[in-house]
């Protein structure tokens, strides 16, 4: 994993500032919107907390043993992981560690997102704070975070969902 950075004041190149070798092939990545911190899966399971201000990176607490297939952070306290061995992760950001797991046997979960939250005064009765996850098999599933169980399942395709 490297930082490139414009090598001209026109952006017409690029040159590389650092690296980090982490254990295997990056397989997701979500960082902040100025690229400085943020989390990085690997094909061998591996979640890394990467810090490019200050040149760390650290391996998480609670990673997998398979592939991450996806990574992704809701707009308030958690990120999530989807894995190869059918789980799904719900991490707290504060904490850097798992807090909820789902698992689906015999599928891989291929990808995933957070629902959005619910806007000011709305009177919905559909708003959830959720999960969706896309597993090989062509379903997909919702899960209510609040309630940590799947509300729905769909199979839209007999094929893998993919993003």
């Amino acid at each position: 994993m490297a930082i490139l950075l414009p090598t001209r004041a026109d952006g017409q190149g690029l040159v590389m500032e650092d690296e980090m070798t982490l254990d295997g092939a990056i397989t997701a990545a979500e960082f902040d919107d100025i690229l400085d911190v943020g989390v990085v899966a690997t094909s061998e399971g591996t979640l890394w907390y990467i810090d490019w201000v200050n040149r760390t990176s650290v391996r998480l607490v609670g990673s997998h043993s398979n592939k991450i297939n996806d990574l992704a952070f809701s707009q308030n306290d958690f990120f999530a992981t989807s894995c190869d061995d059918g789980s799904l992760r719900i991490f707290s950001l504060e904490e850097m560690e798992p807090t909820v797991q789902f698992q689906v046997l015999d599928q891989s979960c291929t990808c995933l997102a957070f629902s959005p939250p619910a806007s000011k005064g709305s009177l919905s009765p559909f708003t959830i704070n959720g999960v969706v996850a896309g597993y090989s098999d062509g379903t997909v599933r919702l899960f209510d975070l609040s309630k940590v169980e799947m509300v729905l399942k769909m199979q839209p395709q007999a094929v893998a969902i993919t993003k």
